[in-house]
């Protein structure tokens, strides 16, 4: 590989557009971020003043910008490339220098760690770090010196701020310990049999092989106050995952957390895609592939003083005893110190070397046009081997650079990014897999804890925001089952929830993600429930914006009597409630393919924009209402802002009582709508999706 360095002209025209830094994009709803969709902060006009949206991922968009500098179409792929051989080559040279003084770090390094971080050049890793200027360098010595087990995690200023306290002390912990120690086959029981046994076995000797584990050890051997978690394995696909326990043990009930890891998710992807078609400028076809850390949690050793809070229990097949291990490295699941070191590299891979990624913990998903593939390849295969980090270089783990391609169970389609369109879904693989799961548990009506974390975990990657609310809801209702639900026995709302999802994963429609854009929709929806005597006068209105705060469409409509009955089936005094749900419901209906991009939904209704928040309502009419709404969410691929307008303010409260001058006046036109065909479709959708 070269070393020349790239012209002094080149340079500085990298430094100039590294300089522009004006990348918002956001937007918001009031329960969600929605920027990874492109929806922009607009005014609307006089009348409605949008506040300001989270912006929990302008951190990652903000890298986003700065790889999209480097694709600007003023820096040909000739620079591009000569940049990074000019920066490897720096390293290596770096590399070279830093040997001796690495060998001398790794001698006075504890014998544990220096086994399992053999590999790692960590002052070649400081010194990239330092020269990005990362905002977390004491992550070196997280990896230089070990991870603790129990204690309070470090504050990395990476993530948003969330105060877990320990819910036991190491005293406390200790103490359970010292009382379990006489019953620990009493763990084993049920959880792993007959042929995973002898797996679980043998993949823990392979462990020991590998220097990640420390063992046999006999039970007697060791301090009957050291907890032991205990090992066990589930099959997944043909694939053996060992599972390590420190729950059960306790061990992780004495950590204590100041913030919230955030990987990059799906989502996050999402974002970065939007944002790169927004301001492509090249015509080329682009491709995508994931790079995959192996073993990547064994890469990482414990700390010496966490020790006594490493060592697992394995069964052994032929007699069934127990046995200790210790673990030399992590165990999966500290997910708090692997992405603390894995975002390093990412940061490394972005800030330094221009590349287009994201990362998922050991999973690296990166975006490159196609004639610059097989050079990023290279790039991030040397910047691994020097930082010393073993990963996949053949195999399933290892795919080529692809116009279609998989990652985090989701296929990828990337074909015409170029021109401003990609699609992402969950795999076949996956959604068949889930949709029988979520079958037999409909069809039993019963779902145990352990069953229901289970799902949970399944559900984790097909219910990004990417994928709409039903699939969100879904989450958030099985997760209150296994935290809140004193039965097993599964809710109507939970049913409902598992039923659509189920629906929206048999539909299998990918979701397309398109340039971000200034076409931010904007609707106004109203009504009335008048009592006029013995009878009822109620209405129904909408006013639909253009992106520009025009008002362009709108309707008018008085439900009858029997549509009355129908919104208020016990005869409550008052159903503006029902009616102001069911207003937007129509709006949708009727203008669903219009507002194709973001949409930002008023109602002057704080009850029906909660519900709509939420997903979640106790009224059976408003939960049709509801259910119809979302199913339109997802199948016309809307995303909504919902938010609350005061009725002074609201454009459609004449519409709804069936004075319609003004609108007119400021050139919307009429939009006929029925009342009954509206709540036949609505019917039908729930029959569809939610029986």
């Amino acid at each position: 590989m070269s070393e020349q360095q790239p012209s002094q002209e080149a340079l500085n025209r990298f430094a100039q557009l590294y300089q522009d830094n004006d990348i918002s994009r956001c937007g918001a709803c009031e329960s969600q971020v929605w920027e990874s969709l492109g929806v922009k902060r607009l005014s609307l006009n006089r009348w409605c003043i949008l506040g300001t949206p989270p912006q929990s991922k302008l951190g990652f968009l903000k890298n986003c910008r700065m790889q999209w500098i480097f694709i600007d179409a003023r820096v040909c792929i000739h620079e591009r490339v000569e940049y990074r051989a000019s920066r490897l080559g720096f390293w290596l040279r770096r590399l070279h220098a830093l040997k001796a003084d690495e060998a001398k770090l790794k001698a006075s390094l504890d014998k544990d760690v220096a086994i399992v971080i053999k590999q790692k050049n960590i002052l070649l890793w400081e010194e990239m770090l330092k020269s990005i200027d990362y905002p977390d360098m004491s992550v070196v010595s997280e990896l230089r010196d070990g991870t603790d087990l129990v204690g309070c995690t470090p504050k990395t200023g990476l993530w948003p701020s969330k105060f877990q306290p320990a819910s036991i002390t190491l005293d406390e912990l200790h103490d359970i310990a010292w009382k379990e120690r006489s019953c620990l086959s009493q763990q084993f029981a049920g959880v792993c049999e007959g042929a995973l046994i002898e797996q679980v076995w043998n993949k823990t000797m392979e462990e020991v092989d590998a220097g990640a584990l420390v063992g046999p050890i006999h039970l007697e051997d060791i301090p009957t106050n050291y907890p032991l978690s205990r090992r066990f394995g589930i099959q997944q696909g043909m694939k053996l995952r060992c599972i390590d326990d420190f729950s059960r043990s306790s061990v992780n009930a004495s950590v204590q957390t100041s913030e919230s890891p955030k990987p990059h998710t799906i989502d996050a992807f999402a974002a970065m895609c939007v944002h790169l078609m927004s301001n492509l400028s090249e015509t080329e076809q682009w491709v995508g592939r994931t790079f995959d850390l192996v073993g990547a949690y064994r890469q990482c050793a414990v700390r010496p003083s966490s020790a006594k809070y490493s060592r697992i229990l394995v069964q052994k097949p032929e007699t069934q005893e127990l046995f200790a291990f210790r673990m030399r490295a992590l165990p999966f699941g500290s997910v708090h110190a692997f992405l603390r070191i894995s975002q390093s590299i990412w940061y490394i891979l972005v800030k330094e070397f221009r590349i287009l990624v994201s990362n998922y913990f050991d999973d690296y998903i990166s975006l490159s046009p196609g004639s610059e593939a097989g050079a990023i390849t290279s790039c991030i295969h040397l910047c691994f081997r020097m930082l010393g980090w073993a990963f996949a270089e053949s195999g399933d783990k290892a795919p080529e650079f692809s116009t279609i391609f998989s990652a985090l169970g989701v296929f990828i389609d990337v074909t015409s990014l170029h021109s401003g369109r990609v699609l992402l879904g969950n795999t076949e693989s996956r959604r068949h897999e889930l949709v029988e799961t979520l079958k037999a548990i409909m069809e039993s009506g019963r779902m145990t804890k352990q069953e229901t974390l289970r799902l949970r975990g399944r559900l984790q990657f097909t219910s990004g925001f990417l994928f709409g609310r039903i699939a969100k809801s879904c989450l958030t209702a099985v997760s209150n089952h296994a935290y809140s639900s004193s039965t097993s026995a599964v809710s109507c709302d939970l049913m409902l929830s598992l039923s659509l999802h189920k629906r929206l994963l048999e539909a299998g429609k990918p979701r397309e993600l398109r340039q971000s854009s200034a076409d931010t929709w904007f609707i106004q929806t109203d009504a009335c429930f008048d009592l006029d005597g013995e009878s009822v006068v109620a209405g129904v209105g909408a006013v639909l914006f253009a992106p520009d705060g025009r008002p362009v469409k709108f309707f008018s409509h008085k439900l009858s009597d029997e549509m009355v009955r129908t919104l208020s089936p016990t005869n409550k005094k008052s159903a503006i409630f029902e009616c102001e749900f069911f207003a937007l419901f129509c709006a949708f209906w009727l203008w669903g393919d219009v507002i194709i991009d973001a949409v930002v939904v008023y109602t002057d209704n704080n009850g029906v924009r909660d519900a709509l928040i939420s997903c979640g309502t106790r009224n059976a009419v408003a939960k049709q209402i509801l259910t119809a709404t979302l199913v339109l969410e997802s199948t016309k691929q809307i995303t909504p802002w919902y938010a609350r307008v005061p009725t002074d303010s609201n454009l459609s409260d004449g519409p709804s009582r069936f004075s319609c001058n003004k609108v007119i006046s400021m050139g919307a036109s009429r939009c006929d709508v029925s009342g009954e065909e509206c709540w036949a479709q609505l019917r039908a959708l729930n029959e569809k999706w939610g029986k």
